[in-house]
């Protein structure tokens, strides 16, 4: 079973601005916490103007415009600090590696496990130190971990995950960090009994001098569970790796005017940090938050110490006070503060976790835990200074852009793409510029911007122009490239689109169909236009032959001719313009046979009368008519052209498939007709083209 800590309320840091970072004058920029809502003492939101609170003043570097990227090899690069994590969050086994929750030197154990074995081909995992885990927190999600799970990791859970940072006051702890909300903890982290997860981390550009979000928390101890002290070799612990931004020596530096800069993040602080006050505004009393914020307004009327500037800190910014090799109170050693409390200071930051907004966040200095307290509870005030903040920040809106379907041949309209500044000093755009396989048929001009290379002030923005031409069909795609001196986004790409598409032509076509005999013929259909443009026509069978009209630009005809069919089925073509479909339908050959029944003859006076039947078949699909048969009497079996004709008898029309019997009871003749034949002859004058014209005769011995 998991243990976790008795306290219920904890909290949640949001990332909403996904923006570029600033320039400072300091070692490490403090990034801002995310928070952009303001809230009142009771939790409800209200408008941030002038509340001074962390969603008003949104004070520190802006995250840039992609947090995180994840990687093809199941890492994810966090782009505002350079630390590379595992993507699965959720301590996975690996190889002998066993997973899952687990004591902190089992943490310890099993990133060294994971670098045996090469975890995701790297060898140089470890666990993180606690500044490093509170860089993915957040202050205005109502979970930062679903936030973060949203962002491409794993299995990110709201718990507790281990960090390498052991807790000076009792070593025997170490700090941890709650993932639902960004509670910084360590009474809930005894070493050899509590249990959490171990989220590994390499550095990447974690160990860059400037510039960057973390810092080394100050511990060079290591201790093992028990918490006594020992060697840091091969221990995995912050003590050994001592990750992070340098300190910087001096430290702190005192201003002689009653304030302290701290040379690692540039804010100067309140030399004295025991609610320091004037005669207007009482001092040395802790306040509940409300009363934190008012303070720090009668501070600026009263032109504090000669400034009027002060602020309520937020989380992060207290956080950055803490050295971890030290407690009660968790400041470096010979810093030129007094009265500082071992106890809780107000932030300016509200707690989001669940929405309880009505929370506000702490950090305890005699240990260096974040956490959160009601507002209606006192805790000390440590004003602060933004000290020397001065960035140019670019935003593109929108921030993609797709043309949608062009004809090939066709300019777009203009679309305009508004290039802001949302920082507090110059944005200095030095070139933008196209690039990819299809830039060529994109375009790209100034509107109000002054030109391609403009300079925009402090909370301003100017426009560009873009436009397509399509060259050729297909999906094309171009990258926009901003290049400025905002200091993390140097380079903003974004990404523009459009399809090219072969052009129609809005037309009409009659007839839509007809149907043509086998023999084949010609004909046309009309192409009318709704307005003038160009269209082709094109036929899908060879038998289906164009002859005018392949191609137009105005209302007028196609003409086609239709080859004879040689088949008995028929067959079906189509000719195409412009989407529009004619369909013509040829029938295919038709074949007739004849059959003699029942023939007898009987002698009458001088006449000889014939009696019996003769039968017209069609064994085609097609519909025959003008049908016909003659009737002879030969000499032999096959009829030839001397012979005596006995009847005609016209048949008419012959459906598929379908006969038709024909009497000869009234037949006679003077000739005797013995030892003759009569033969009975379909189509005798060829007039009907057919499969098969050898079973147009019959004949029936007349023998006596």
């Amino acid at each position: 079973m998991r243990c976790q800590s008795g306290r219920i309320i904890l909290m949640l840091a949001a990332f909403t601005m996904l923006l570029p970072v600033i320039a400072w004058a300091g070692i490490v920029q403090l990034p801002q916490t995310g928070q952009s809502e303001c809230y009142n003492a009771k939790g409800a939101v209200i408008s941030c103007t002038d509340t001074g609170q962390d969603g008003d003043l949104r004070v520190g570097g802006i995250w840039p415009y992609h947090r995180f990227t994840p990687n093809a090899d199941d890492t994810i690069t966090d782009n505002l600090t350079g630390l590379v994590w595992a993507k699965d969050a959720t301590t996975p086994k690996f190889n002998t590696c066993t997973g899952d929750a687990m004591t902190w030197q089992a943490a310890l154990d099993y990133i060294k496990c994971l670098n045996t074995y090469s975890y995701l081909g790297y060898s140089d995992w470890r666990l993180p130190n606690v500044i490093e885990l509170e860089s993915l927190v957040h202050a205005q999600q109502s979970s930062n971990s679903s936030w973060l799970n949203s962002q491409g990791f794993v299995g990110v859970e709201a718990d507790f995950y281990w960090s390498s940072t052991s807790l000076m006051s009792n070593t025997s702890l170490a700090q941890s960090v709650f993932m639902g909300d960004g509670t910084l903890y360590s009474f809930s982290g005894h070493k050899n009994f509590w249990i959490h997860l171990a989220w590994p981390v390499r550095s990447g550009k974690s160990e860059t001098s400037t510039g960057q979000a973390v810092w080394k928390t100050g511990q060079t101890g290591c201790y093992d569970g028990d918490g006594t002290e020992t060697a840091c070799a091969n221990t995995g612990q912050d003590g050994e790796f001592r990750s992070g931004a340098d300190w910087p020596s001096p430290r702190f530096a005192e201003n002689n005017d009653g304030t302290v800069t701290d040379n690692l993040t540039g804010l100067i602080w309140t030399k004295d940090a025991n609610t320091p006050g004037t005669s207007s505004c009482v001092s040395a009393t802790d306040k509940t938050w409300q009363q934190s914020l008012e303070h720090i307004d009668c501070l600026n009327s009263a032109n504090y110490l000669g400034f009027n500037d002060w602020r309520l800190p937020n989380r992060k910014e207290l956080l950055s006070l803490v050295d971890f090799s030290k407690f009660n109170p968790s400041i470096s050693e010979g810093s030129p503060f007094v009265n500082v409390k071992s106890g809780g200071y107000w932030s300016s930051s509200s707690l989001s976790y669940n929405n309880n907004t009505h929370f506000a966040w702490f950090i305890d200095m005699g240990n260096g835990y974040i956490d959160t307290d009601d507002k209606s509870y006192t805790y000390g005030i440590w004003p602060l200074r933004a000290g020397e903040y001065a960035y140019a920040a670019i935003s593109i809106s929108p921030d993609e852009l797709d043309f949608g379907n062009v004809n090939v041949g066709a300019t777009t309209t203009e679309k305009i793409l508004t290039i802001s500044n949302i920082g507090n000093a110059d944005l200095q755009v030095s070139s933008i510029d196209l690039t990819g396989d299809d830039y060529s048929m994109f375009s790209i001009t100034a509107d109000s911007c002054s030109s391609l290379t403009p300079v925009i002030s402090a909370g301003s923005s100017c426009t560009v122009k873009v436009t397509f031409t399509a060259a050729s069909v297909g999906a094309k795609t171009t990258t926009l490239n901003i290049s400025s001196n905002d200091p993390v986004t140097s380079n903003l790409e974004m990404m523009l689109g459009a399809t090219g598409v072969q052009k129609t032509c809005a037309c009409t076509i009659s007839p839509k169909s007809k149907m043509m005999g086998a023999s084949g013929g010609t004909g046309y259909l009309n192409v009318n236009l709704k307005s003038a443009c160009d269209w082709t026509s094109a036929s899908d069978a060879d038998w289906l032959a164009i002859t005018s009209g392949s191609t137009g630009s105005k209302t007028g005809k196609v003409a086609y001719t239709v080859s004879p069919n040689t088949e008995m089925t028929s067959r079906t073509g189509t000719i195409t313009v412009e989407g529009k479909t004619f369909t013509l339908v040829q029938q295919g050959l038709s074949d007739l046979s004849v059959t003699l029944s029942d023939i007898a003859v009987t002698k009458a006076g001088k006449y000889y009368r014939l009696t019996g039947n003769v039968t017209a078949v069609n064994t085609s699909e097609v519909r025959v008519s003008g049908v016909t048969i003659k009737v002879y009497l030969s000499d032999d079996a096959v009829y030839d052209t001397g012979d005596k004709v006995l009847r005609a008898i016209t048949v008419g029309t012959l459906t598929a498939n379908g006969k038709r019997i024909k009497s000869l009871s009234t037949l006679k003749t003077q000739d005797n007709p013995s030892g003759k034949y009569i033969v009975a002859v379909v189509d005798p004058a060829d007039k009907i083209r057919e499969a098969d014209e050898t079973n147009n005769t019959a004949a029936s011995d007349l023998m006596q």
